[in-house]
């Protein structure tokens, strides 16, 4: 589990506006840090303004979409990310389309319209997508 919190960092860190840290900093400022359920979660901005990552995983059996929740928090430098973030897995690696990338689509299309149902309408187009192999 920790690699995979220092990927989803480093996807974050590496896809955002370099002013985004400071725009979502200063929203944080007016809020107050909350502990939600057994600790695992912190929110300080209300839930509708969180933003999202995706991060497409493609691997040598299957592939991947990782959809992350995360908020800015009043004093730090990196974003709170919610774990586990939801995910759905295609028994399909993309490798085995090299031979036919017009047929990528079968398997990046469900993986994309996942994502879409996990992040609300009004954050996809401030939502950065990775793809990682």
């Amino acid at each position: 589990m920790k690699g995979a919190c220092v990927w989803i960092l480093a996807a974050l860190v590496l896809t955002l506006p370099l002013s985004a840290g400071k725009q979502n900093q200063d929203k944080a400022n007016s809020s107050t840090v909350v502990v939600v359920g057994g600790g695992s979660r912190m929110e300080s901005i209300p839930p509708q303004d969180a933003d999202y990552a995706v991060v497409i995983e493609a691997g040598s059996n299957s592939t991947v979409v990782h959809v992350y929740e995360y908020t800015w928090q009043t004093g730090h430098t990196y974003p709170q990310v919610t774990l586990p973030g939801k995910q759905l897995r295609v028994d399909h690696a993309l490798s085995q389309y090299a031979g036919s990338p017009g047929d990528i689509g079968k398997i990046v299309d469900p993986l994309i319209r996942f994502a879409g149902s996990a992040v609300p309408q009004d954050r996809q187009s401030a939502t950065p997508v990775v793809m990682t192999a």
